[in-house]
């Protein structure tokens, strides 16, 4: 009914209901730690509650994150770390769950919401936000705009996994896998804009842009702590071929009935 009255805001309120309860949970999580566990007692943790009942009740709640928290310690404890890198690790882990449902804009949101309807309504069909019809037109034409290089998230830092074999990233030559952006700046005279615990796709859009313009990164290099002085590096963006994605054709020689069979060979490695 919303939907036909084109009036989204019940699906903004459902999303900020989940926002206040995934902050309320990890909050609980977070007071857990400041106390001992007790692991002298018999007790069990269902971790697959695919098929258990729903939860109906705080208290209830409340004990079974209780569980999960003792759990998560436990592992961690038979792995061999000590009560303080623990307590760390948690404590990190559980406020990223935090942070990352707060980094959740309007448009993602919307697509959550109307990827649901359209399953509802045929499996085939599906909504793309406009950033996810740019990634989806890269990955049919195999080429993008930028400096190719394969980012991914490092807690609060975007981390360099790989720099892409003959882009613009690696004929330069500065960016190498393993350096930390913690700035992204356009051009020569634009201002160079923090990035540290910036969203992955928030940053890749800042690194892309048009072939033959100039993009600056201020960077940690690789295996230096946070404190480490940075660096900044000068990039010329340029067309990227996304090769080791293409589909590829071969043609191997087996031998079958004593004799020599030629036998062509496609290799897929994605969508298309």
């Amino acid at each position: 009914d919303a939907l036909r009255r084109e009036q989204l805001a019940p699906v903004f309120s459902l999303f900020n209901d989940y926002r206040n309860r995934v902050e309320n949970r990890v909050e609980h999580a977070l007071r857990l730690l400041d106390n001992p566990f007790n692991f002298d007692i018999d007790e069990r943790y269902q971790f697959d509650r695919r098929d258990a009942p729903w939860i109906t009740s705080t208290p209830a709640m409340d004990e079974l994150w209780r569980q999960r928290v003792k759990n998560d310690y436990l592992s961690l404890k038979i792995s061999g770390k000590t009560s303080d890198e623990i307590t760390k690790t948690l404590s990190d882990r559980y406020r990223q769950i935090k942070r990352r449902v707060h980094q959740f804009t309007n448009q993602d949101v919307l697509t959550i919401f109307a990827n649901a309807y359209l399953a509802s309504v045929d499996p085939h069909s599906r909504y793309l936000s406009p950033r996810a019809r740019d990634n989806f037109k890269i990955r049919m034409s195999l080429s993008l705009e930028g400096i190719g290089a394969v980012l991914r998230s490092d807690s609060d830092y975007t981390r360099v996994l790989r720099v892409v074999p003959g882009g613009a990233a690696d004929i330069a030559g500065d960016l190498k896998a393993g350096d930390r952006i913690i700035g992204v700046g356009q051009a020569e005279d634009e201002p160079m804009m923090d990035v540290i615990g910036w969203r992955l796709d928030d940053v890749v859009a800042l690194i892309r842009g048009p072939k033959d313009t100039l993009v600056r990164l201020e960077l940690i290099p690789t295996g230096k702590g946070p404190d480490a002085n940075s660096k900044i590096i000068r990039i010329t963006r340029d067309k990227i071929k996304l090769k080791e994605q293409a589909a590829k054709i071969s043609i191997i020689e087996i031998e079958r009935l004593e004799q020599p069979v030629r036998i062509g060979v496609i290799q897929i490695p994605t969508f298309y």
